[in-house]
């Protein structure tokens, strides 16, 4: 059964649902990171419990940042070693149980599965061979970050940072990584994963409630700059220019 060799998660403010995932993910991995900030002791614990090793940093506020993802991203590949197969995965995604032996990826793709939405996981989460009656998040979707797997030693991943340390917001660095691989080599694996919450939603931090019903303190603030910033970008012409507003600009080079 295949394994990669390396896994990389971003969790911060979301225990509740990798107390969830990592348990049922975590036999398909020889080595995982998670990386969160320092005051978020609840995700600490989680990794602890599951004998997973936890990378603390404040990067993802820095520079005025909402939610820089990207740059502990960077910082979680640099830990693991950027050496043979790397998984970059959400902590709100579940693996199906076991994952198909014909499963034999090669060296220069990308893989994404598809991936189906509970989002009321609270209520409990199907075995994997019923997940079809969940509806796919999006039928058309990208080839992003929830999981994306790759070689380390892909010539289209020479060029580093892979994602880049100067976003502000946690999303669309995905996007521009996926581009680096030509679309006949971006393949759908013979597996679908399950997304447990709100897709789309926390860019800028966790909005979606918690587990207890709980909301998060600045989920409406968070909402709004989501909501504004969304609005911007729609309003630039342009193929990528649109996304300049998501780069911190401080004159700082890679």
């Amino acid at each position: 059964m295949f394994s990669p060799d390396g896994v990389v998660m971003i969790c911060v403010d979301f225990a509740d649902i990798l107390a969830q995932t990592l348990p049922r993910n975590r036999h398909h991995f020889s080595r995982a990171v998670v990386v969160t900030h320092p005051d978020d002791h609840a995700t600490i614990a989680v990794c602890q419990q599951n004998s997973v090793e936890c990378l603390l940093t404040e990067v993802f506020y820095e520079r005025g940042a909402e939610f820089n993802k990207y740059a502990a991203l960077e910082m979680g590949l640099d830990y693991l070693g950027r050496q043979g197969w790397m998984l970059i995965m959400d902590c709100d995604i579940v693996l199906p149980d076991r994952i198909p032996e014909v499963f034999a990826p090669k060296a220069g793709c990308l893989y994404t599965p598809r991936r189906r939405d509970l989002r009321a996981w609270q209520n409990g989460i199907l075995p994997d061979h019923l997940w079809k009656r969940y509806r796919y998040v999006n039928a058309r979707e990208e080839f992003a970050g929830y999981f994306q797997l790759f070689h380390a030693d892909d010539p289209v991943l020479k060029p580093r940072p892979w994602f880049g340390r100067d976003w502000r917001w946690a999303g669309t660095a995905d996007t521009f990584f996926q581009r680096r691989w030509q679309a006949n080599r971006q393949i759908r694996p013979p597996f679908e994963v399950l997304h447990l919450g709100i897709p789309y939603a926390n860019w800028a931090g966790r909005v979606q409630p918690y587990g207890d019903g709980r909301i998060p303190e600045q989920a409406e603030e968070r909402k709004q700059k989501y909501d504004t910033f969304l609005r911007q970008r729609t309003q630039i012409a342009g193929h990528d220019d649109r996304y300049q507003g998501e780069k911190i600009w401080t004159g700082l080079s890679e």
